[in-house]
């Protein structure tokens, strides 16, 4: 039985249109990578909306995705909160969300809006209020640290193809 999904808007006061759909769906999915858990991502996306609600300023995708990004922020910077992994998962997926999750959040974040939200450096910058050079630098970090992570744990072959710098070759070659 599928479970209900809460909707920011009040039965019958908005109809619920493709493009708001999608921004519910993008939020959702990028909280579940970012945090690993499902209420946690159903809860930050409630907050989302929510804010945006209550602050009375409409349901635009600036407005959302700023609001998401500083509750985020919030949430799990104020007490560096990096939610637990789960003992009982396995396989490449779950330990690659695990590493992903160790991350510390404006990383995580970072790297998952630039990889998962597809969004390019100026919408990443203007969400997160964080100039591209910001956003770069900390998008870079966390790539890197999330690859020496990956490196560490061996789920990565051991002469892999990454292309870090122009000019970057595959090792030994």
């Amino acid at each position: 039985m599928r479970k209900k999904f809460w909707l920011p808007f009040r039965r019958g006061s908005q109809k619920k249109t493709p493009r708001l759909t999608e921004i519910i769906n993008q939020i959702y999915n990028l909280s579940l990578h970012l945090s690993g858990f499902k209420e946690t991502a159903e809860y930050l996306t409630k907050q989302t909306f929510d804010l945006c609600a209550e602050a009375g300023s409409g349901l635009d995708d600036l407005t959302i995705w700023k609001t998401f990004c500083s509750r985020f922020l919030d949430e799990f910077s104020a007490t560096n909160n990096h939610p637990k992994s789960k003992n009982d998962r396995t396989g490449l997926e779950a330990k690659l969300q695990d590493a992903i999750i160790r991350l510390p959040p404006e990383e995580r974040l970072v790297l998952l809006l630039r990889e998962t939200a597809r969004l390019d450096w100026q919408e990443i910058s203007l969400y997160t209020g964080s100039s591209k050079a910001r956003v770069s630098a900390i998008y870079a970090r966390g790539r890197g640290r999330l690859l020496q992570e990956l490196n560490e744990t061996a789920l990565l072959p051991e002469n892999p193809i990454i292309v870090e710098k122009k000019g970057a070759h595959r090792p030994g070659g």
